[in-house]
């Protein structure tokens, strides 16, 4: 079973993880841009607002994200190995 469950979370997890690196490449072109100086970006320094509001955007979907990630941890319930350990002992919970 544990090969299963690998291959069904691994792949979702690895995307996810993926997802986010590139939104954060995103996020710190975006706000290199509006800090910079150079006169390649002027444009997007020119529509400041709106790459502002789409910074905050990509800055919420890595939240988010990070949240999904966090629910679909790889490896065994930490609360499931100490349960183990216990019963391996002799002991219960």
């Amino acid at each position: 079973w544990v090969e299963t469950w690998k291959g069904t979370y691994v792949l979702f997890y690895h995307s996810l993880f993926g997802l986010k690196f590139l939104l954060a490449l995103g996020i710190f072109f975006i706000a290199s841009a509006l800090a910079g100086r150079s006169a390649g970006l002027q444009k997007i320094r020119d529509q400041a607002p709106f790459w502002l509001n789409v910074n905050l955007a990509l800055i919420l979907a890595v939240v988010v994200i990070s949240g999904l990630l966090r629910q679909t941890h790889i490896g065994p319930s930490p609360t499931a190995t100490h349960e183990v350990i216990y019963q391996a002992r002799g002991g219960t919970p």
